[in-house]
């Protein structure tokens, strides 16, 4: 297992942007296109409709990292399958 860093997404090449998870050809090509006129930020991720959730591990927007910390690939594995727990409320039928 060899830990990548994540990507600045304001500088990485088409190559690199493909291959993050939730970023595709068409993302990329969004990406790089909407950077030609300013730096992007998180928000700016979503109004392009990036699946940050998915993005958000494998990127940093603006030198700022908004993925969870992890240790090992099997850790990380673990992350995308469970999906943010915090998003999630447990609601009482009582």
């Amino acid at each position: 297992y060899r830990k990548i860093p994540p990507l600045e997404i304001n500088k990485a090449t088409y190559k690199d942007l493909i291959l993050v998870p939730g970023i595709g050809k068409v993302y990329a090509k969004r990406i790089i296109a909407a950077r030609k006129f300013r730096k992007l930020d998180y928000l700016a991720l979503k109004n392009l409709k990036i699946s940050t959730k998915r993005a958000k591990n494998f990127i940093l927007v603006d030198g700022k990292y908004y993925g969870r910390k992890f240790q090992s690939k099997s850790e990380l594995k673990n992350i995308m399958a469970l999906g943010d727990s915090r998003a999630y409320e447990q609601l009482s039928l009582f």
